[in-house]
């Protein structure tokens, strides 16, 4: 909450605090039962950083490259087509294209596709939602659908994504 307060907006590293209170309470529920337990840690793991505008920083000369990128990062929530990046700039579709890709290193739609998946992977482990709440919220049909493309892009299911986040 202290990061988003801050003017910009600070990326920070969460941890799976919450994880652990419950280990510890489990523990001492152990104690309490007079049960003996070795002395291991608990383990606090840092979570994926959580980017924020204080670290937003893209570091490309071409402008409307960089417009076009905000624009997709800013829109990863919803599905986009390379047509709704074109008209966030004021470039041609094909020039838009040739000079993404020579900054970038990938293409328009490539670029969707990888802000999108990694909007998602921010969703299952900032959230308990279901997939199919998760799909519904970004406009897919089904979570079948939604499992699909996060599988292509991220080279696992979101439950086996999740699970070992």
């Amino acid at each position: 909450m202290i990061c988003q307060l801050c003017n910009p907006p600070l990326t920070s590293v969460p941890f799976a605090t919450e994880r652990a209170g419950y280990e510890a309470a489990e523990r001492l529920d152990q104690l309490m039962h007079g049960l003996r337990l070795d002395a291991a840690d608990i383990d606090v793991t840092a979570c994926p950083i959580v980017v924020r505008q204080s670290t937003d920083c893209l570091a490309i000369g071409d402008a409307e490259v960089v417009n076009a990128l905000r624009f997709i990062r800013a829109n990863a929530g919803r599905i986009l087509q390379v047509s709704d990046v074109v008209q966030a700039t004021s470039l041609s579709q094909c020039t838009l294209h040739t000079r993404f890709r020579l900054a970038v290193g990938r293409s328009v739609g490539k670029e969707i596709n990888h802000q999108g998946a990694q909007y998602i992977a921010r969703l299952l482990i900032a959230t308990d939602e279901p997939l199919h709440a998760i799909a519904r919220k970004l406009g897919y049909d089904t979570d079948a659908h939604l499992a699909r493309y996060f599988r292509r892009e991220m080279g696992e299911t979101p439950r086996a994504y999740r699970q070992r986040r």
